[in-house]
């Protein structure tokens, strides 16, 4: 039970970080506000023109799954890998969601395959190093 304790906070304080981070990357990047957005091949042109936006998203991914993965590790000390990487299932779910609602360029897709799961494994990974260094 505090297995899945663990893993939810780390998976809320992953979609908290996510979300920040993103904010941050709409204000350092806005979509200009005469764009119709309710059209998908307007977004769609936008994302292809601004590569570091979506860049941005991919660097949100990773920051929020690295952290998740990290605060499930330090909730419970000897959580196993498992865990951080249900984490990491449960982002690359709802990020696939995300992606499928609004079309996005095919890099996109497949860098969203390299962030969730790493990321999430290796936030964990880095808190166990840490402790066994430590020890």
């Amino acid at each position: 039970m505090k297995c899945i304790a663990a893993s939810g906070f780390g998976l809320i304080v992953s979609i908290a970080v996510l979300f920040i981070m993103q904010y941050i990357n709409a204000a350092l990047y806005p979509i200009p506000t005469d764009l119709d957005l309710s059209r998908d091949e307007i977004y769609f042109n936008f994302v292809s023109e601004h590569p570091l936006f979506l860049f941005g998203i991919l660097f949100s991914a990773a920051a929020g799954s690295f952290v998740g993965g990290a605060v499930a590790a330090l909730t419970k000390i000897d959580l196993p890998s498992i865990y951080p990487l249900a984490i990491g299932v449960v982002l690359m779910v709802l990020g696939y969601v995300n992606i499928a609602m609004i079309p996005h360029p095919v890099w996109f897709w497949i860098g969203s395959l390299f962030v969730y799961l790493p990321f999430s494994w290796g936030g964990a990974r880095y808190i166990y190093n840490l402790r066994t260094k430590s020890n």
